[in-house]
């Protein structure tokens, strides 16, 4: 039998007129992070932190204000599918929150790594609390944009200006990072650069990271492609239009490779390919996957004649090097076995948000030279922070969106919505294949862009999204 929907009670003309107020603010919220992020040096300094957190609170009060106004009292469509994702969020925040609570010295000591505490009856369990704050409220920003999209999101239009914000922002750090690289300038808006100077890094500091936030640019443009093709051949032919637009889609990514190339990011590549092949080998069917094959394999060669003619060799050389630098002494695999003897002594609670690289301390390997502050693959990092517990949050959160996008894909018969849920994907899957080896999750601007575009594949495989 079809589904029965509830009648939802008219509002009143003024109510009515608050709410689109409301989600027009709430939408420009959204957007303006997705913009500023990227663009103050991927949100890592210090300065560039405060903005955001104050935007992510403005979000949420909205969001919480709007839910108070809303006479109906149902969750959207979008916001009813992963409410098991924002609870293990919610419960994620909370677990992080906990070790920048007091609690008396004596539980504080049981549950701390190695029983190091603060002076004082009531301390908290982390020994390192301002790097505990930090991580809070760095990770409330990209759980407030998830929140805030899945719950105002209820249009076609409004995904797509979300979508086409945060391809124009990725396309114009691949233009960036590759016009600075070119031309030997190698500044970030007047700041000349230390570092990473020989390779193309955008507004981004680290290439790796540069490289992760073009990763996703590159699905979602992908899921335009599909979207678009779909929609032209539908017809007798191209219609008037539709070739044009799918070339200046393909220039896009072709664009976007170009500058993973210049970056010099082996991960980066392989990551994409990773994810090309795992969502076109489970999600695109037989009968058009010869289609997407010939497509990705067109793309990537013209990227790669595009590479060439701006003469970069520094991704083959890299490749070249990948042997020795497993090998040697400062090498990530040292590192990730110390790691994990770090998660074996705190399996359950972690040594605290953002307390790894003072951890590190106690398990660093003789010989090793190189300063780590990071892992060097996020869920290491996490698991070894925040424990099984808080691992499993974050992570558990993450998958039940992505099943649930799978999921609802697979019942949709629109062009829109497999189109751009299958770019959509391939972003969140390259992304999540890039973390293994780096820590892209580390960098706000690509936390932010991986959680808004999660919301956004929710968004649009529901059944309620209007046109």
């Amino acid at each position: 039998m079809p589904e029965r929907r509830r009648r939802e009670k008219p509002l009143h003309r003024s109510s009515a007129k608050t709410l689109r107020r409301l989600d027009q603010a709430i939408e420009a919220l959204i957007l303006a992070l997705t913009v500023y992020l990227p663009l103050a040096f991927g949100g890592t300094p210090l300065p560039a932190h405060a903005p955001a957190m104050i935007a992510a609170m403005a979000l949420l009060a909205l969001v919480a204000y709007r839910a108070a106004l809303d006479v109906n009292k149902q969750p959207t469509g979008a916001l009813s599918m992963v409410l098991p994702s924002l609870v293990l969020g919610a419960l994620f925040l909370i677990f992080i929150g906990s070790d920048v609570v007091p609690v008396p010295r004596p539980l504080a000591r049981f549950f701390a790594f190695r029983g190091i505490v603060g002076e004082g009856w009531l301390v908290p369990r982390h020994f390192a609390p301002i790097e505990a704050w930090r991580e809070l409220l760095s990770w409330v920003v990209p759980f407030a944009l998830f929140l805030a999209v899945v719950t105002t999101y209820r249009t076609r239009s409004q995904v797509r200006r979300l979508l086409q914000v945060v391809a124009v922002v990725g396309l114009f750090e691949a233009g960036y990072g590759l016009v600075e690289w070119v031309s030997g300038h190698q500044h970030i808006f007047g700041f000349e650069k230390r570092a990473y100077v020989d390779v193309a890094t955008g507004t981004f500091i680290n290439r790796n990271h540069y490289a992760g936030y073009l990763e996703m640019t590159i699905g979602l443009l992908f899921g335009g492609l599909f979207v678009t093709y779909a929609k032209e051949k539908s017809a007798l032919g191209l219609r008037t239009g539709g070739t044009e637009h799918l070339l200046a889609l393909g220039f896009a990514i072709v664009l976007c490779l170009g500058a993973i190339v210049a970056s010099g990011s082996r991960a980066a590549i392989a990551s994409l390919a990773f994810a090309m092949a795992l969502v076109g080998a489970t999600l695109v069917s037989h009968r058009q996957r010869r289609n997407f094959v010939f497509v990705i394999a067109a793309l990537s060669f013209v990227a790669v004649l595009f590479s060439m003619w701006l003469g970069t060799d520094e991704l083959p050389a890299r490749y070249a090097e990948l042997t020795q630098d497993v090998r040697a002494g400062d090498a990530r695999p040292r590192v990730y076995l110390a790691t994990l003897k770090m998660i074996a002594d705190a399996p359950f609670y972690g040594v605290g948000a953002g307390g790894f690289a003072d951890a590190f301390a106690f398990y660093r390997p003789a010989g090793l030279l190189a300063h780590y502050d990071y892992v060097h693959s996020d869920p290491l990092e996490i698991l070894a922070e925040t424990g099984l517990f808080g691992a499993s949050a974050l992570y558990g959160a993450i998958a039940f969106a992505l099943i649930v996008v799978i999921r609802e894909r697979a019942k949709r018969h629109s062009r829109f919505a497999r189109g751009q849920s299958l770019g959509l994907l391939i972003s969140a899957a390259a992304l999540l294949a890039h973390s293994l080896v780096d820590f892209p999750f580390g960098i706000p601007a690509t936390r932010a862009a991986f959680f808004t575009l999660l919301a956004a594949g929710v968004v649009v495989v529901q059944r309620r999204l209007e046109r």
